[in-house]
């Protein structure tokens, strides 16, 4: 073949690869999502990457809480999104109705792997075997300690807490009361903060369903030795539930936070905090995995929650879909976030006339490939403080619990505990009460909906 010719053939075949590139069909993945300008700036970095994929999102509601339901309503009337967020802690609910489109042959296609996420929110995704999501962005909480408070106590300011009677002895030596006896400055208060019973339960080497995710065991002796501690923890070193929740109500607006404003030393909070205490720079403060009981079942744990990406079962463009999410929770769809993040607070310390220079904490992704990606950009710009507790969060994925194991009826059980809590702290029933109380509503809800699953 002449040069001339091979030539020709080659202009004609790129020719017919341009043409059918340009006029593919192009689909539309209408999306329930965030669209904060950071959200959208990365759905439409997709787009650039998928120039034959337009995401349409929308917010998938005011309510973090209800969104499920809204979706759930959605797939009823049959305008359900092709993807979504759903909130971790109800996903096996709506997973086991079968409104989610079954992604374990794609994942298998695609070769995306269990040994590439963080195990406890990877495994929450499945139900009866299949897969119906892939994880998003989780928290982990840790223990934050104010060392100003500590120096100011004598206690050793590089030196937490490490066991709850540690907890009892230092909130001992830093709570401070008026010459009424009005408690000014408190040393912990274990219900503020992002703490809830679930962790003191899980901290006690409680387990609040059997392995079968039918039975309800909150009324576990560990779990009532973890609310009873709290409870004679308020009483003793809060003044008592009402004294605590009438001084945390002085404090309004994150800038008269109590733990920055020097009133209370010590918190159980999430990763987010990072970010939060970034904007005090003059706040000298620690983070630690949270204390210990002083009990033989006493184990390091957290726990996190966070946002799962689902692909609708009645969805037209499963493929496409699947594309969508699988990006936005790997690596890729993680660059594009925190570059987006970080110009949105680029552009906020402009408008707000900030002092210094905007940085990035990274947000604590599933997917072990997207937080490698964003430590090894992000990490080195940070000071090495906060580059040492970031570690610690994201080394908390690896020993934490996920709320999914709050079961198929995690919204009921998380407000029960709450509503058990609240009881047993103002004293209205014992704790053991309130959590056979609890177990009793939780379990009939249960039963019901375990009813109802239409996924086997």
């Amino acid at each position: 073949m002449s040069k001339k010719k091979l030539t020709v053939l080659l202009s004609v075949f790129l020719l017919l690869v341009f043409s059918s590139t340009a006029f593919a069909e192009v689909v539309t993945i209408t999306f329930w999502g965030w669209i904060s300008p950071e959200w959208v700036a990365t759905y439409r970095d997709f787009e650039k990457q998928h120039p034959n994929t337009k995401i349409k999102e929308s917010l998938v509601s005011q309510e973090w809480a209800s969104t499920s339901e809204k979706f759930l309503a959605a797939m009823a009337a049959g305008n359900a999104p092709d993807a979504s967020i759903q909130n971790s802690h109800q996903f096996s609910q709506w997973a086991s109705q079968g409104v989610f489109y079954d992604i374990t042959p794609l994942t298998k296609k695609d070769k995306v792997i269990a040994k590439d996420w963080f195990t406890p929110q990877w495994k929450g995704t499945f139900f009866t075997g299949k897969q119906f999501a892939l994880p998003g962005i989780t928290d982990t909480r840790v223990l934050y300690w104010n060392k100003n408070m500590f120096k100011q106590a004598g206690l050793n300011p590089e030196i937490p807490p490490k066991t709850w009677k540690d907890l009892e002895d230092f909130s001992e030596k830093l709570t401070k009361k008026d010459s009424s006896g009005n408690i000014i400055q408190f040393g912990f208060i274990p219900y503020w903060g992002n703490s809830w019973t679930w962790i003191y339960g899980w901290l006690n080497g409680g387990r609040f369903l059997d392995s079968t995710g039918k039975k309800v065991t909150c009324d576990d002796p560990r779990i009532v030795y973890a609310l009873d501690w709290m409870v004679k923890f308020y009483d003793k070193y809060c003044g008592g539930a009402q004294v605590a929740a009438g001084f945390l109500q002085g404090f309004q607006g994150q800038a008269n936070d109590p733990f920055v404003a020097n009133k209370v030393a010590m918190q159980i909070n999430g990763n987010w905090q990072l970010w939060f205490f970034a904007t005090f720079p003059q706040l000298e403060y620690g983070a630690a995995p949270s204390p210990i009981p002083n009990t033989k079942t006493g184990v390091k744990t957290t726990w996190s929650c966070g946002s799962y990406y689902a692909v609708s079962a009645n969805t037209k463009h499963p493929e496409e879909a699947w594309t969508f999410i699988n990006w936005l929770a790997g690596p890729e769809g993680a660059k594009a976030y925190a570059k987006n993040v970080l110009e949105q607070r680029k552009k906020d310390w402009v408008r707000q006339q900030l002092p210094g220079e905007p940085v990035y904490v990274p947000d604590l992704f599933n997917n072990r490939q997207a937080m490698k990606v964003l430590q090894d950009e992000y990490l080195p710009k940070l000071p090495s403080k906060v580059q040492e507790e970031f570690k610690l969060v994201t080394d908390a994925l690896n020993w934490t619990h996920s709320c999914t194991e709050m079961g198929l009826v995690g919204l009921t059980y998380w407000n029960e505990m709450d509503a058990a809590t609240q009881a047993a702290l103002y004293h209205k029933m014992t704790p053991k009460e309130a959590l056979l109380q609890c177990k009793q509503r939780v379990q009939k809800a249960l039963d019901e909906t375990w009813t109802q699953v239409k996924v086997k």
